[in-house]
């Protein structure tokens, strides 16, 4: 456990310079991608056999697709286009 302690108090006191480190350590189109990616997830999930059952707004009021779970697909798809439209000049 000290070790760990050891490595974390190492990690904080470190430089914070490099390849990585942006604006403090955080990357906001990143941020910002996953948070629109997870939302719009949200819309699209129908978890109705989970407890608490959840079903997003979208998902069975789709036409044809009634009971579909698209959420890991669209939530994927927007957040990497969100990415891609917020940070595609630095990457």
């Amino acid at each position: 456990m000290l070790e760990l302690l050891g490595v974390f108090a190492f990690t904080i006191t470190a430089r914070k310079v490099g390849l990585y480190w942006r604006n403090g350590g955080v990357h906001w189109p990143t941020v910002i991608a996953q948070v629109t990616g997870m939302a719009a997830a949200l819309m699209w999930i129908n978890a109705a056999f989970a407890f608490p059952s959840y079903v997003g707004p979208i998902s069975n009021n789709f036409p044809g697709l009634t009971r579909g779970d698209l959420s890991w697909a669209l939530g994927m798809i927007v957040g990497a286009g969100v990415y891609w439209a917020l940070a595609w000049h630095g990457v």
